[in-house]
């Protein structure tokens, strides 16, 4: 059972946490100018990504699908339904006064 269905209200602040955490991190390796404090921020943010899809690899699980859930290929025949009719620009409408006009273009 994992964090996630567990608690999701504690997911949300551990994802918080990390997120805030990281940031802060980079804000303050803005401030101090210094080469190393660059490259260990940088250290720090590639293994909370590389942590980041190794777990959410492992909460969705193997991608193989076992004989019996194997997906079913869709069906090929066209389906029929109820169309209705559509008017099209040559056909006959009629209009106010009980006119018929041939043509006329729908409003």
């Amino acid at each position: 059972m994992s964090l996630i269905d567990r608690t999701p209200g504690g997911f949300i602040t551990v994802a918080n946490i990390v997120l805030f955490g990281v940031v802060a991190l980079e804000a303050w390796m803005l401030t101090t100018g210094s080469a190393l404090a660059m490259y260990a921020t940088l250290a720090l943010v590639v293994a909370v990504a590389g942590a980041l899809c190794v777990w959410m690899s492992s909460l969705l699980g193997p991608e193989d699908h076992p004989e019996e859930v194997a997906p079913v290929p869709a069906r090929t025949e066209a389906v029929r339904g109820p169309f209705r009719r559509v008017a099209t620009v040559g056909s006959r409408r009629r209009v106010r006064g009980g006119a018929v006009r041939v043509g006329a273009r729908h409003a």
